[in-house]
């Protein structure tokens, strides 16, 4: 009993020894691993030590600073402001006027001064020319040998039985615009309507030109007739003239 009891004293001591050693052995184990460890600590470092990316600078760029101005250009530029606005209300004001005129009433703002307005006066109306104002555009027709046109305006006229007191004009005209259109017959018969008419200041000439018709148509006779009824209703200088004339070619050619 007193044998054992030594024994297992010794042999606890070299399990405590052993074990000891072993202590010893892994702490000088992770010593040196810690120390050759050391140099490669950088390389394990956080993700949170990383450095961050750079932040893409914006495209817009900055205004660039007002240059102060100088104090002469600023006066002018403040000149100049002020006349732009003193024009703008100028031409507010015009355009004010005109949408009030156009509208037909005035505003006070636009009332310059007090006008005296003119009456309105209304349009004549529009009269027609009266019946002997044709009479002198079938003259002018005539004389501008428009034939055809003073028959069409002579005619017009006495079918409907206008210008009272002056048909024997129209007929003479007609009359004597066929004769020139050597259309022999209707002027005889115009210008016998003139001859109808008493007192016509156109007889001298209607027999003259009745003179020349029948003369045209070969009838010597009543031709030589006409001009000396011509000569004896006491034509002017001219037409008597012309009546002689016609006479003494006639009293030739017999």
């Amino acid at each position: 009993m007193s044998m054992r009891f030594p024994l297992r004293i010794t042999t606890l001591r070299l399990v405590l020894a052993g074990m000891t050693g072993v202590v010893v052995f892994l702490l000088a184990g992770c010593g040196s691993a810690h120390q050759s460890a050391t140099p490669d600590d950088s390389f394990f470092t956080p993700l949170k030590e990383l450095p961050r990316p750079a932040e893409p600078r914006s495209q817009t760029t900055a205004p660039p600073e007002a240059r102060p101005s100088q104090p002469g250009r600023a006066d002018s530029l403040l000149t100049s402001q002020r006349d732009q606005d003193r024009r703008i209300g100028a031409l507010a004001v015009l355009l004010e006027q005109l949408e009030t005129a156009r509208r037909g009433v005035r505003s006070d703002s636009a009332r310059v001064s007090p006008q005296t307005t003119k009456p309105v006066v209304a349009p004549k109306p529009v009269v027609p020319l009266p019946e002997s104002q044709t009479i002198l555009e079938a003259e002018k027709l005539y004389a501008l040998q428009e034939y055809r046109r003073t028959i069409q305006v002579c005619q017009d006229v006495l079918s409907r039985s206008a210008d009272k007191g002056i048909e024997d004009r129209y007929n003479f005209l007609a009359g004597a615009s066929h004769f020139r259109l050597r259309q022999f017959d209707l002027a005889l018969v115009s210008l016998k309507k003139v001859l109808e008419v008493k007192g016509s200041h156109k007889r001298a000439d209607a027999s003259f030109i009745m003179g020349l018709t029948y003369k045209q148509l070969g009838m010597r006779q009543r031709a030589a007739s006409m001009f000396e009824a011509a000569l004896n209703e006491k034509p002017d200088d001219e037409l008597a003239a012309s009546v002689r004339r016609e006479l003494d070619r006639l009293s030739k050619n017999r």
